[in-house]
């Protein structure tokens, strides 16, 4: 095989793997929403974070709502899980940015939650609460695969991340608050005067 044909046969495999790792760290990330969504979330830890990873839920409660290493995340879903009937998570596509056996994703996201004290009636009702938010991962090439070393919550909307409906008690302030920090139009025309 000459040289030129080595280079682009090289060139096609490392594009190949990239390919593949883009597939498997989206695969991580939506795993997370279904194990959740389908009351798996004891299988959350070990199937979408590596063995020392983060969760930063929120840095605005009290305590903050900060989960490291996969037993205090099992407890952490313990916790928080109970307290819905059900939850739905719809995320759109990850922006991934690789290198080498670390990556970046940002993955935009609706989570709509139905409480067991929500206020609505019968088994069918519209959700409590539907938060709008996004997901700053850091990921980590492990022996199992990709993994979330590092999950950010970020909020989106005016002063919380509430679409639409009532926040839980123990969800506020509103989950991960905003830490994009970006301005707000009312700060913004008060700037202006």
């Amino acid at each position: 095989m000459s040289d030129d044909l080595r280079a682009e046969v090289d060139a096609l495999l490392a594009r190949v793997r990239q390919l593949e790792d883009r597939e498997e760290i989206a695969r991580v990330i939506w795993n997370y929403s279904f194990l959740l969504d389908t009351g798996q979330w004891n299988e959350v830890p070990a199937a979408v974070y590596s063995e020392d990873g983060m969760d930063v839920h929120s840095e605005d409660t009290d305590p903050p709502m900060i989960t490291e290493g996969r037993t205090a995340m099992r407890d952490f879903f313990r916790y928080t899980m109970p307290h819905f009937d059900g939850t739905q998570h719809f995320t759109g596509p990850s922006m991934i940015d690789l290198d080498g056996d670390t990556a970046k994703a940002r993955t935009y996201l609706f989570a709509s939650h139905w409480m067991k004290t929500g206020k609505g009636t019968g088994p069918v009702r519209p959700a409590d609460c539907i938060m709008a938010l996004a997901y700053d991962d850091e990921l980590v090439r492990t022996a199992a695969g990709w993994r979330v070393s590092k999950r950010r919550l970020h909020a989106f909307g005016p002063g919380s991340s509430l679409a639409v409906g009532f926040m839980p008690d123990f969800c506020m302030p509103a989950v991960g608050g905003n830490l994009y920090g970006a301005p707000r139009q009312a700060d913004e025309e008060a700037d202006r005067t």
